[in-house]
């Protein structure tokens, strides 16, 4: 593949992401909403299906640099640290370390939720937070 060809694919699959990432967005703010409160829409499949589409656009934006450190003549000779530690790539510096802090702020977001919504499938926060509120009211 060229290195054109890399380029393009990067592109594609950051867009796709950003592209899932508003999607839930825009999705989560209507589920927030008080009509679909009314409608119980997060008993259902939309509700898992917001979640989906959250994670698959993490990955997608996170993956995306990968084929860009294939393409060596079009970004400088970008190495794997540029792409892990803001603002020390060679060409465009400020953008590949936004994207780097985007990156993080991403994961730190997501990170968050992974632990609450492994734990809500198997019912084991609902027990520890009932046996906590207990205590307290004791």
């Amino acid at each position: 593949m060229t290195d054109d060809r890399y380029l393009w694919l990067a592109r594609m699959i950051g867009l796709s992401g950003l592209f899932l990432l508003v999607f839930s967005g825009i999705g989560g703010v209507l589920l927030a909403s008080r009509t679909a409160q009314r409608m119980k829409l997060f008993k259902g499949k939309t509700f898992t299906l917001h979640r989906r589409f959250s994670l698959l656009g993490a990955a997608l934006f996170l993956l995306h640099p990968i084929p860009i450190l294939f393409a060596p003549k079009t970004t400088g000779g970008l190495s794997l640290l540029h792409v892990v530690v803001p603002f020390t790539a060679p060409k465009q510096t400020l953008w590949i370390g936004l994207g780097v802090v985007a990156a993080y702020l991403l994961l730190l977001g997501q990170s968050q939720k992974l632990p609450n919504r492994f734990f809500q499938q198997h019912g084991e926060i609902e027990e520890s937070f009932a046996g906590v509120v207990s205590n307290v009211r004791q």
